[in-house]
């Protein structure tokens, strides 16, 4: 089931008396909305998404078209199978003349088409997967807007920036797909069609780079003023010098057509951004007089400038980037090694930790990661210790200053390098928590599968990470769904046989929601998002 909604911008072309007669005729599908004054290509969509209450969404603009009348119902599958993917996109055509001035820049398949992205000159194919990160992202955008399908977020909150320039795909993209993952569909579903009208429209290749070149600026240093109020991890690296190189070429076009309004515009409107490509610029050309130098002025034209001459050194750069390999290669086997070593290690003595008497009276309680002392476990932690003493509890903390702090006040608390944490750990009947046990308590340290947990976590991201199509929100491996290895009544011998199995290997390093032993919710609104999406 679907809906179209369809905003019509107070356009001088008559679309909207077409809308108001498909609307008539269709009813149950299409939604007008029909502006009283302009608003603008973003504030229109985002509008429109704004009214919506599906699960997801998908953008088709009004120069594009969709060629594949099960585009929907095929991300739709997709997305419902994968509901972890925050993105599903397709290939697209791109449909323009022949003389269209980017067309060379295209590389065409063999029939001549021009298909998105394969067409782009820097787009590489994943070799491995079709899954796609926000790091993928950066440099060579895959997804055309006319093929995206979201599993929308509701709760983003769009910030002002967005709705001043004429690129809005890439920033929601962005936005929608934070630090989850796209997938890609190879099939072409639809058709990017170059007209004479639209905001992208220009009448040479100066001027449209000199126009994409300041939007790209002013979105990408817009995405990084809200990466860091909106997530934890996120590309800034690659932003930053995606923002040296495109500045490169706003300024580098402009010298070149003495454009020095745009050279003035762009200090002015982006000092944060023309200070860090004037630092990487000040940088390069440090290194340049470094090397004039050692090498004179004579050596480092033959180094840097005689083609002839970086040539003649490429066997030397090939052997330096085959030990660099070798090196990574050998880097990575250690790093596989040590996690192989540590899930081995988590395993065995998840499993013998089990086996060891617990003591009901002796309970332990951490904070964010153990490096935090805040909130609900600070205030449990202070009650119980001055309220119950006929219950010994340890905070088990990371921080040394929270330690020192903690023992300077005849607080209990242990450090991992004592020697009785681990004793405490695997003794402990109770264990309290205000984030995810399996960050903040290590089997290898004692925890085990004879420790009751107790769910103290008030987060917004815990209140929202989960419905009844999978977990969400979260970068925690074992945070997840654990019908593979609970039983139920349901189960017949067989399946509880083989789910116990499993149950050994993997248990250690699941979170377990399902079996903690307790949440403490303020009110019911939380028992509906939390408890019963846990079952």
């Amino acid at each position: 089931k679907y809906k179209i909604f369809v905003g019509e911008d107070c356009g001088p072309d008559g679309t909207a008396d077409i809308i108001r007669e498909y609307a008539e005729k269709y009813p149950d599908k299409i939604v007008p909305f029909l502006r009283e004054k302009n608003m603008g290509a973003q504030a229109n969509l985002i509008d429109l998404c704004n009214h919506a209450t599906s699960p997801y969404i998908a953008f088709c603009e009004g120069d594009d078209y969709w060629v594949d009348e099960y585009k929907l119902q095929k991300q739709y599958d997709y997305m419902q199978a994968n509901p972890d993917l925050r993105v599903a996109f397709t290939k697209a055509e791109i449909s323009a003349p022949e003389d269209w001035f980017l067309r060379s820049w295209f590389k065409a398949d063999k029939q001549g088409r021009l298909v998105f992205p394969d067409c782009e000159p820097s787009y590489k194919p994943k070799k491995r997967s079709a899954l796609y990160t926000a790091w993928d992202c950066v440099w060579v955008f895959p997804a055309h807007t006319a093929t995206v399908f979201y599993r929308w977020n509701y709760d983003i909150e769009i910030p002002d920036w967005y709705f001043t320039g004429i690129v809005g795909d890439h920033p929601i993209f962005m936005m929608q797909l934070g630090e989850g993952k796209a997938g890609m569909l190879k099939d072409v579903t639809a058709v990017y069609r170059r007209s004479n009208v639209g905001v992208y429209m220009s009448a040479d290749m100066d001027e449209h780079f000199m126009k994409t070149r300041i939007d790209h600026i002013r979105w990408m240093s817009g995405m990084l003023s809200w990466y860091p109020q909106n997530q934890k991890m996120y590309p800034k690296i690659p932003f930053e010098n995606r923002l040296k190189q495109e500045s490169f070429n706003l300024l580098q076009t402009a010298i070149r057509l003495q454009d020095d309004e745009a050279i003035m515009q762009y200090f002015e409107q982006y000092p944060d951004v023309a200070r860090l490509s004037l630092t990487a610029y000040i940088s390069f050309y440090n290194d340049s007089r470094a090397m004039v130098r050692a090498y004179s002025w004579n050596g480092y034209r033959l180094l840097v400038r005689s083609k002839i001459f970086r040539y003649a050194n490429l066997p030397y750069v090939w052997l330096i980037k085959l030990l660099s390999g070798i090196k990574k290669r050998i880097v990575s086997v250690c790093t596989f090694v040590r996690k192989a070593y540590k899930g081995v290690a988590s395993l065995v003595m998840y499993w013998l930790n089990t086996l060891v008497p617990k003591k009901k009276n002796l309970w332990v309680i951490t904070g964010f990661r153990g490096k935090k002392y805040l909130d609900n476990t600070k205030y449990f932690y202070e009650y119980v210790v001055k309220n119950h003493p006929e219950i010994e509890m340890y905070f088990l903390v990371n921080d040394q200053d929270i330690y020192d702090m903690l023992t300077a006040e005849n607080m209990p608390a242990l450090t991992p390098k004592m020697r009785k944490y681990r004793y405490v750990l695997s003794h402990a009947a109770i264990a309290v928590t205000d984030h995810f046990v399996m960050s903040d308590y290590d089997p290898i340290r004692g925890f085990n599968d004879k420790t009751k947990v107790v769910q103290l976590w008030h987060g917004v991201s815990f209140k929202s990470m989960g419905d009844a199509n999978g977990v969400r929100n979260t970068d925690q491996r074992g945070v997840r769904y654990s019908n593979d290895i609970l039983i139920s009544d349901k189960d017949n011998a067989f399946t509880r046989f083989v789910k116990r199995i499993k149950y050994f290997f993997v248990a250690p390093f699941r979170e377990l929601f399902e079996k903690y032993f307790l949440f403490v919710c303020p009110g019911q609104e939380r028992l509906d998002m939390i408890a019963d999406v846990w079952h």
